[in-house]
């Protein structure tokens, strides 16, 4: 349990980094005067770091120590949080997000991977189930702790400070308590697949900066499309051939033969995209169509914490006691599916009541579906493979987060700003009496302006919820098709042990 203490705490503030300027985002975008694209992309730059080092921390998992990895990925988040806070425009706060997604992407990871080495996929339901609830508490309580932070005299710059103090602490804990071997138990020599790694990463945030700026900056059919989007296939093409030929790819096509893992990658990849489209997009909805304060809007994310961690903690007691998931996962996506839609029917005077019961269900879904798709993928592989599939199935979890908010932040400003020009041009108004550019402030807006701005927001995520309600009907099928393996009593430890034995009369 020490161990699990400074796990919680490494994955709790990353969780937090991850989100907690989600609600504050009007406030920091405001001040440094920056755009809707730039609103997208402080909080999904962190994320699209994250995805693309992931792979990569999952091959370091096989070959160096997993404690100097995960102390490195705590540090490396540390600086990048502490940079983040001094930033005076939005190209300098992206840019240390991105150090500070390279720390997340590896802690995320390893903290799993720690895990699995440690407890038996049997018992790895209840810590599984405890991380599950730290992380999602983090993720989805951020809005609300960074929101009051905003609020506060500290101001929105302590979003970032105030993770290095709790990320100094986890690294003493796992420094006095987690003793692992220096090297992973591994049969063979095991080589690091750059080329993969850097066609792969490449491929993924070209195809991400073509779908943040499609819509705004150019066409979604458009020659800048054609070069952008036909860069980011072409790379991953070259990655798909760069792994085949590998010795050690860094992503194993070989893991795609296997049915749980593809549905567990399907599944993670469209729950990521309503986990993190929900806090970043509902803020918008509360703070502009509702003209409600940071604080306010972050209070409302309460009822999303509160599922999360009440379905986490249930979930992962009854894995370990009854040894099936399945059926828990169902009923976290059902939730996911009824609250997603139910969000879609809000309007600018929906009640906070039934927009509470919604968010209450969304946070059982993520609660009941996040860690246990990865713990499905684990149990369904070799213990050498235990690693590159969590690595892999986060990466796809990741990608779809930062993938769907860059996405959904294109369609946002798209439908925003056509439904802005159609009702100005409706009332006779001239069409510059609002920049649809930038994230609108509603003080600064008169009347008619700030009606119509608000009527827009509120239609515009709304619709926004209508796609993500589609994305939870999706992981309700891929659960459903999932076929439940009995949980392994064995640690990962034990496990990589015997398939070495095993091996080993073969070898000679």
């Amino acid at each position: 349990m020490s161990v699990v203490w400074g796990v919680l705490l490494a994955t709790s503030v990353v969780g937090f980094s991850s989100t907690g300027v989600a609600s504050s985002l009007p406030r920091i975008v405001g001040d440094l005067k920056g755009s809707q694209t730039a609103y997208s992309w402080v909080f999904s730059i962190t994320i699209l770091a994250a995805t693309v080092v992931t792979p990569m921390w999952g091959k370091f998992a096989d070959i160096f120590s997993r404690k100097l990895l995960l102390q490195a990925a705590i540090l490396t988040f540390t600086l990048g949080s502490a940079l983040a806070g001094l930033s005076t425009n939005t190209s300098m706060l992206i840019g240390f997000r991105v150090i500070q997604g390279i720390g997340v992407g590896g802690v995320f990871t390893l903290c799993v991977i720690v895990l699995s080495d440690l407890c038996s996929a049997r018992d790895r339901g209840k810590y599984i189930g405890m991380l599950g609830a730290a992380q999602s508490t983090a993720t989805l309580a951020g809005p609300l702790v960074g929101g009051l932070i905003t609020d506060s005299p500290l101001g929105w710059r302590w979003n970032f400070y105030i993770g290095v103090p709790v990320a100094a602490l986890a690294l003493t804990v796992l420094q006095r308590t987690l003793h692992l071997p220096a090297r992973p138990i591994t049969g063979r020599r095991i080589t690091i697949d750059y080329r993969g790694s850097f066609l792969i990463g490449a491929g993924v945030t070209t195809l991400l900066v073509w779908v943040s700026f499609a819509g705004v900056s150019y066409g979604w059919v458009s020659i800048d499309t054609l070069v952008i989007a036909g860069a980011g296939i072409a790379l991953l093409v070259g990655a798909w051939f760069a792994e085949r030929a590998a010795p050690d790819p860094v992503i194993p096509l070989s893991l795609f033969r296997n049915r749980t893992v593809v549905l567990t990658i399907i599944g993670s990849t469209a729950v990521g995209v309503a986990m993190f489209g929900c806090g970043l997009f509902l803020s918008q909805y509360l703070q502009i169509a509702r003209a409600r304060t940071t604080t306010e809007s972050s209070l409302l994310n309460v009822p999303t914490v509160i599922g999360s961690i009440v379905m986490s903690l249930v979930v992962g007691n009854l894995i370990t006691r009854t040894g099936k998931y399945k059926r828990w996962m169902i009923l976290g996506a059902l939730a996911m599916l009824v609250g997603t839609i139910g969000m879609a029917a809000v309007t600018i005077s929906t009640s906070f009541i039934l927009i509470g019961v919604c968010l209450v269900l969304i946070g059982s879904g993520v609660g009941a579906l996040q860690q246990n798709f990865v713990l499905a993928a684990q149990n369904a592989v070799s213990a050498a493979e235990m690693a590159t599939t969590t690595s892999t199935v986060s990466f796809f979890r990741m990608m779809g987060g930062s993938a769907g908010v860059s996405i959904m932040g294109a369609i946002l400003a798209a439908r925003v700003g056509g439904l802005i020009e159609s009702d100005l041009r409706d009332r006779g108004l001239p069409a510059d009496l609002v920049d649809t550019r930038r994230v609108p402030e509603l003080a600064d807006l008169a009347q008619p302006a700030r009606d119509i701005v608000q009527q827009a927001y509120a239609n515009g995520v709304a619709h926004l919820f209508l796609l993500s309600a589609v994305l939870a009907a999706i992981g309700l099928i891929t659960v459903f098709l999932i076929r439940e393996v009995p949980l392994a009593r064995k640690t990962g430890q034990h496990l990589r042990k015997d398939e070495e034995l095993e091996d080993a009369p073969a070898a000679g």
